[in-house]
């Protein structure tokens, strides 16, 4: 059992761009494959760059862990796939406000979206945030990326009163309504 470090080039093959039993550590470069770009079979995997791209399978694990937190996934049958007692997070180094990006949508197999999704972070298409059904598998309408979850410092809609001891607005940014309890100063 040995680990691997990818930090450039390039590995393109017909069936496994990696096949770890082993450490995968992927910085940059790229995996171009027919089949699987990396087949993590129990062990770990950690990507914080790089590109993999593949025609079937981008990351497969089976009973392993994958942490992806930067670089870019694009594989025609599905971008991620967990079997077993496998998983897979998708995070944010810590100061970073953006990870990995999936051009041309992200699919996954055996896990849905949300199960992937590192606390703090969320998907956005463009400038939108985007949030998912809790048995999504596929976010499908443009590129991908993780983010941090939006503050809501966009140019919000006016404030307005929701009836209810509230008052809100739509977040410009994640199109999210924020609301918050009155506070009243001088009656207004």
């Amino acid at each position: 059992i040995a680990t691997v470090n990818i930090a450039g080039g390039t590995i393109t093959t017909d069936k496994y761009g990696v096949y770890n039993v082993g450490t995968v550590l992927m910085t940059g470069g790229t995996i171009i494959s027919n089949e699987y770009g990396v087949f993590n079979n129990g062990d770990t995997m950690l990507m914080t760059g790089g590109t993999i791209i593949s025609n079937d399978y981008g990351v497969y694990t089976i009973d392993g862990t994958v942490t992806i937190s930067g670089g870019s996934i694009c594989a025609e049958r599905f971008d991620l796939v967990s079997d077993d007692d496998g998983s897979i997070v998708l995070t944010l180094d810590e100061g970073a406000t953006e990870g990995v990006t999936f051009p041309h949508g992200l699919t996954v197999s055996n896990i849905t979206l949300n199960e992937v999704l590192g606390e703090g972070t969320a998907y956005w298409i463009g400038d939108k945030q985007i949030t998912v059904a809790d048995d999504a598998v596929e976010l499908i309408d443009g590129d991908v990326t993780v983010k941090a979850i939006c503050d809501h410092s966009g140019n919000n809609t006016p404030f307005s009163d929701n009836g209810d001891g509230t008052h809100g607005c739509v977040c410009s940014v994640c199109d999210k309504t924020v609301s918050a309890e009155h506070s009243w100063l001088d009656a207004t």
